[in-house]
């Protein structure tokens, strides 16, 4: 077998196509398991062996350290071990070997520090500090979360300063100056520097961008939908010349060509032929329908899609993941009946029918009821149908065809229940006997239904110590009208101090509900959705919260607010009987709902502020816009950018069996923050998966050293090819002492990372102090590390000392009795600055590691950790 055959062996013929594709730009859209890493290793082997390019000549970016070792050896094994002096690495480890070279350029040490997070958050916390900030309106990791995300988009602290608007904006700005100057007092940077300063390089010396180009010929990127502003401007600079870049990312949320859009001018246009700045119709909330302009214009491909009816004959086709706002709004429809799937934290799904609304004076929303009457977390809408007979039969089908009971979660002790309903002792029993969580994510699959989108979910429950707490994050696109300005809003309430506590601590205003009230809220509009998206992520990190997207745009027509805020509701979850609102602003009702097939060409175009715009006369989301420092808009800047690169899509999974692939689509399809994929694979069935419902987390480590004993017994599987996931360190405690008593060998692999030890983390301060004295942070950390009577208010004489005779903090610990330091404290700092002279004149001769265990014992901390007798000390 030739060279190329043996190196395409094995290729489906999309993944050949793009590993085998000529020079100039490819976009790949590729889903997960579909050979990704496969592809771009070939796509490199290709290159080398093929093409004749230099191994030095390509730059591979994956956004793990673990991805890029692993594609160092896959490439390795292709092209042999010259691929492990390859660049193949994150971003920023790229971005550090370039500034080690180049840094001089910009003014900044070659010896430069680089500060992780925690480091980070600690300068920001000393500027803080200085300029007097309150740290419950202003805590550190908030601000540094602002600067990093000013940062990720290139905004400079000056342009920061200039752009800022509003009270809180300027003080962020006046934080962000400060901490950069900091740090280039410091020699240091960021990780956000290590992209910001690359591309100033770049932008400032054409020489140097000149080097890098000539060096990397051909540029490969990975997970390209998850890179930043600065990300693409890096990939940009150094491939605009010889355009040899390849980017793999995923697919988007579209609608069809010919898909006519109202223009401002009330005027159709296909959707193919919109431009970026043109005008469309877009509510601006309430019925408020008004021209908006069109920031970009994407065209992707897709094979799948949807088309939905509405009654008044309307029709639109889009990708399944696209995003429309639909959804049941009581009095709109007639009263149908629904087949429903219902699911419970800890319990299990069901299977249930209701109406679409109750009768009477007061009607509700049928699921809503249930849920709630259940003390469900969520439910969704299997189908709907005309009468209850037809519901009913629906419900027997699908309890049949899955193994779902019907019974309630939760007991009705009604003179019409019959004893077992009325039990919930044996209703507990049941769902406890039964796996139904495997049969519930099967039935949400082939229904196209996702598990992060059901059509009502509770608030989210919270053991606190006060009891149970729910809570709901609603986020209302143009829900606050403030003249003719649409803001969108973000809400929260509760009633528990924890709660307070946790989004006071994260810098954000809490108030009374009601005046006099102990119930809590937090609230705040603003007009860029992307900023919201933030917030979103930031109070999502710190509490359990369940999130609600919804759009107030329908018109009030004596209808109340609520009603007429429809969810955020991926075309494939959209059912018969929801409602959609057209371009007046009045509801139209869904009739039917259908797969199709897809052919040719999907675009979506990009809505300043509103994010909506009308689309065969009936409102839709535009579904791009910028999560967690990610702009998904990349990958239409790169089409843009690159109008000549061929577009490759991979559909084929590789890495589960059908039954694995279809649980996962199952639990992350139309997820809002990462479009989900419609993959395939070759692997039909394959083991099915079995969930195990613990009373507590040892029946649970019972559990699974039962089940290891019977794999070795019975299976004659190995130890060592058995592993255990844990969703936090905590949890492996208990199984660990399980496997103690049992006698099972085990090996922990990960537990805190190793960077984020505090004596990996004191080690690394005292060789950055070493290397780049000027490093203000690092010798903040060793000062009193070990122990050496050095407290807050003497290294706070030294720091006012320093600011006060314009120098580095280093150099005013030399003069720490100039600096008012007395006693204990002056004693230990001139020990320190002993030992450090003496490890500085010994550096070359010892080298890293003689430093460090030279360190280690001439400054005590070794001797301090001995002394400490923990398991901690001791690992």
């Amino acid at each position: 077998m030739s060279g190329v055959a043996e190196l395409l062996d094995g290729l489906n013929p999309v993944q050949r196509d793009a590993v085998t594709a000529p020079d100039g730009p490819v976009l790949v859209i590729a889903g997960a398991g579909s050979g990704k890493t496969r592809l771009l290793t070939h796509r490199v082997s290709y290159l080398i062996a093929e093409r004749d390019v230099s191994p030095f000549e390509i730059l591979a970016i994956t956004f793990t350290n673990k991805a890029a070792g692993e594609m160092k050896e896959r490439v390795a094994e292709l092209v042999g071990p010259v691929a492990r002096k390859m660049w193949v690495s994150t971003f920023h480890s790229a971005c550090s070997r370039i500034l080690r070279r180049e840094i001089g350029l910009l003014g900044y040490r070659t010896s430069f520090s680089i500060y992780d997070e925690s480091d980070a958050v600690r300068l920001t916390d000393y500027v803080r500090r200085d300029l007097n900030l309150d740290p419950k309106r202003f805590p550190p990791r908030r601000l540094h979360h602002s600067i990093s995300a000013l940062k990720n988009e290139l905004v400079s602290a000056e342009e920061a300063t200039a752009k800022a608007l509003t009270p809180p904006e300027a003080k962020v700005a006046e934080v962000y100056t400060e901490y950069q100057r900091r740090l280039a007092e410091a020699s240091a940077v960021d990780f956000d520097d290590l992209l910001l300063l690359v591309v100033r390089l770049f932008r400032e010396h054409p020489d140097a961008l000149a080097r890098w180009r000539h060096r990397f010929k051909h540029v490969l990127v990975d997970e390209f939908q998850d890179t930043n502003g600065a990300q693409w401007e890096i990939v940009r600079l150094l491939g605009l010349e010889h355009r040899n870049v390849m980017v793999v990312g995923d697919s988007d949320q579209c609608l069809v060509a010919g898909t006519k859009i109202t223009m401002a001018d009330g005027s159709l246009a296909a959707i193919e032929n919109v431009r970026p700045g043109d005008e469309v119709l877009s509510n601006y909330g309430s019925g408020d329908m008004r021209p908006a302009r069109v920031t970009r214009v994407h065209e992707a491909r897709s094979a799948r899609g949807v088309r939905i009816r509405t009654r008044s004959g309307r029709d639109i086709e889009s990708t399944v993941d696209h995003v429309h706002f639909a959804g049941f709004v009581v009095g709109q429809t007639e009263r149908l009946y629904v087949s429903y799937l219902m699911y419970k934290r800890g319990v299990g799904f069901r299977i249930g029918i209701t109406s679409t609304h109750s009768e009477g004076p007061k009607p509700k929303l049928g699921l809503a009821n249930r849920c709630l009457g259940e003390h469900a977390d969520a439910v969704w809408a299997v189908a709907v149908h005309s009468t209850e007979s037809e519901a009913r039969l629906n419900e027997a089908v699908l309890a049949a065809q899955y193994g779902l009971p019907t019974v309630p979660f939760v007991a009705r002790p009604r003179p019409s229940a019959s004893p077992f309903i009325g039990d919930q002792a044996m209703l507990d029993r049941l769902f406890t006997s039964i796996d139904t969580m495997a049969r519930g994510h099967e039935l949400l699959g082939a229904e196209g239904l996702s598990f992060e989108h059901p059509h009502f979910s509770a608030q989210a429950r919270t053991v606190a110590s006060g009891g149970v707490h729910r809570r709901k994050l609603s986020v209302v696109l143009c829900g606050d009208r403030r003249g003719r300005r649409t803001l969108h809003r973000i809400s929260l309430f509760g009633n528990d101090d924890e709660g307070r506590a946790t989004l006071e601590g994260l810098g954000l205003s809490v108030r009374p509900a009601r005046k006099g009230s102990e119930n809590w809220r937090f609230e705040t509009a603003n007009t860029d959705m992307a900023r919201i998206a933030a917030t979103v992520d930031l109070i999502t990190s710190a509490m359990d919260v369940s999130v609600r997207y919804v759009a107030r745009l329908a018109a009030n027509r004596g209808a109340t607010a609520t009603a007429n805020a429809l969810p955020f509701m991926p075309a494939g979850s959209v059912r018969a009987g929801m409602v959609m609102v057209d371009g007046s602003g009045d509801f139209d009702v869904v009739e039917s709902v259908e797969l199709i097939d897809l052919e040719g060409p999907v675009y979506d175009i990009d809505i300043a502020d509103t994010h909506n715009f009308v689309a065969n006369g009936l409102v839709t989301h535009n579904s791009v816009y910028k999560f967690r420092g990610a702009d998904h808009r990349n990958l239409m800047r790169f089409e843009e950018e690159f109008p000549e690169s061929s577009v490759i899509v991979l559909d084929q999974n590789y890495r589960s069996t059908q039954t694995i692939l279809d649980a996962a689509n199952a639990v992350i399809a139309n997820n809002a923050a990462r479009r989900p994929k419609h993959l395939w694979t070759e692997q039909a069935g394959g083991e099915l998966i079995t969930r195990y419902h613990a009373e507590d987390e040892h029946d649970e480590a019972q559990f699974i050293v039962s089940e290891i004993d019977r794999l070795v017994d019975v299976e004659h599987i190995r130890y060592s090819d058995v592993a255990i996931f844990y969703r936090t360190n905590a949890q492996s405690r208990v199984v660990e002492e399980s496997f103690v008593r049992s006698g099972i060998p085990y090996r922990i692999v990960g537990g805190t990372k190793f960077y984020d030890r505090r004596e990996i983390k004191d080690a690394l301060a005292y060789l950055r102090a070493l290397s780049n004295p000027d490093d203000e942070v690092g010798w903040k950390r060793i000062v009193n590390v070990p122990k050496r009577g050095v407290g807050d208010t003497s290294v706070r004489k030294v720091e006012a000392y320093a600011q006060g005779a314009n120098i580095v903090f280093r150099d005013a610990l030399r003069e720490a009795a100039v600096a008012g330091v007395t006693g204990r404290a002056l004693g230990g700092i001139k020990d320190l600055m002993e030992v450090m002279v003496g490890l500085e004149e010994s550096a070359d001769a010892l080298g890293v590691g003689g430093v460090i265990e030279a360190m280690l014992d001439q400054t005590g901390y070794l001797a301090e950790l001995e002394v400490e007798r923990s398991i901690e000390a001791q690992g």
